[in-house]
């Protein structure tokens, strides 16, 4: 294996050769495990982080622009004077005491050496360190498990579930970073996963729902959540979601997320809020997975009428997501699309006709029958690609807006 130093670029080299000066350190972390996995560099913006044998106070002082991320378990984000927005995670060399809570340490220990530092590792992959020499510090066999496509927990697995229980997540979204084939986990580890499954109790949804949302952002996602399945995580923190077991997953997670419950008899207001409390998604994606969910029965309408309102309700972005939901969801969409093809896509457009307009044409006060009036008018001028204010008000001869029921008026909408 060609020496990875070579890789590192000129602002990480500096940030070791600073600290060097005063004490030893080394790459440890991601860019380590996945340089081994693609044996080619990702770009000089990749995450790169770094243990120490200095302590974090030290640390602050070599890099005065430095912050505080985690510095009472030993870890500075380190900060260049010539790099504004570039962070080293910079981690004191530790070793961690009994986990109590189940997700962090009750208490840490410095000044231990790095083999002693990579044994509070989770898995053999990422419990691997690159020295100043460029040789791979390699105790728990990383690199073959990487060459073999194994998860594989560092020492006993149960005491590393145990420990952190959103380790059980962190095994399945590292199943999809191997090359060109999907990582399976250790047997050990899939047992101990099953008997901790408890441990997920201990963790906060937020990060619970941060470390889901990347495996709906990686690869071989079919393969994750059957396993994920076999293993019984969705019990725990999806029990209402019935999931299949394949889906015609996208790129978006948001989508991905959508298409996981679209076999969930319950509507896109209630899927959402659920969403937002199992998994504390944020709210826009909130209204977005609503929106997507609302869709999955859908008979399509792919008149050029029901294209122009769904080129003008919905934002390009949700609107290419919808798409990309009911293409997954086997819908036929190419007369819809060839609708968008045929139109330019709108600037924001707004209704020709206000509110005080409206009013002082039809008499109608403010009222529900006047708002009804003006989301029907809009519609019409949507479907009917209207331009000038004139023609939009022959329209109200269509209906009868003062005598029938405004319930029944269909207003500027998608679907």
């Amino acid at each position: 294996m060609k020496r990875l130093i070579q890789f590192l670029d000129t602002e990480t080299n500096e940030v070791l050769s600073r600290l060097r000066e005063y004490g030893e350190a080394w790459v440890v972390g991601g860019w380590l495990r996945d340089m081994i996995i693609e044996g080619d560099p990702k770009g000089d913006e990749m995450d790169i982080d770094i243990a120490t044998t200095l302590m974090p106070g030290r640390v602050k002082e070599i890099f005065p622009k430095s912050i505080s991320i985690g510095e009472n378990f030993g870890t500075i984000g380190v900060r260049l004077e010539s790099s504004t927005n570039r962070i080293w995670e910079v981690t004191t060399l530790r070793a961690e005491q009994d986990y109590s809570d189940g997700r962090r340490p009750d208490d840490v220990d410095f000044g231990v050496t790095i083999i002693e530092d990579l044994a509070r590792r989770d898995f053999t992959i990422n419990a691997m360190a690159l020295d100043k020499i460029g040789e791979i510090i390699d105790p728990y066999d990383g690199q073959k498990d990487i060459m073999d496509s194994i998860i594989r927990a560092v020492g006993n697995p149960s005491e590393r579930i145990q420990e952190d229980g959103l380790r059980i997540l962190r095994a399945f979204r590292f199943m999809s970073t191997g090359k060109g084939e999907i990582r399976k986990l250790d047997v050990s580890l899939g047992n101990s996963i099953i008997e901790h499954l408890d441990s997920l109790e201990n963790i906060s949804k937020e990060r619970i729902g941060s470390e889901f949302l990347k495996i709906l952002s990686g690869n071989y996602i079919n393969e994750i959540i059957t396993s994920m399945k076999e293993h019984g995580i969705f019990d725990t923190i999806l029990p209402e979601i019935n999931i299949k077991n394949s889906y015609n997953f996208t790129n978006n997670r948001i989508v991905n997320l959508a298409l996981i419950c679209s076999d969930t008899n319950i509507d896109g207001m209630g899927l959402s809020h659920y969403l937002m409390d199992k998994l504390r998604i944020s709210k826009d994606d909130a209204r977005t997975i609503s929106i997507l969910h609302n869709c999955r029965d859908i008979e399509l309408d792919s008149s050029i009428e029901s294209v122009r309102r769904f080129l003008v309700f919905h934002d390009k972005g949700t609107g290419m997501m919808i798409i990309e939901y009911l293409k997954s969801l086997n819908m036929d969409l190419e007369q819809f699309i060839s609708g968008i093809s045929s139109i330019d896509s709108p600037d924001i457009i707004k209704p020709l006709a206000d509110g005080n307009l409206l009013s002082e044409i039809t008499g109608l006060e403010p009222s529900k029958r006047l708002g009804k009036l003006k989301d029907w008018l809009f519609r019409k001028q949507i479907e009917g690609d209207i331009k000038e204010i004139d023609s939009l008000l022959q329209v109200l001869n269509e209906i009868d807006w003062k005598d029938s029921d405004p319930e029944y008026w269909e207003g500027m909408e998608w679907p």
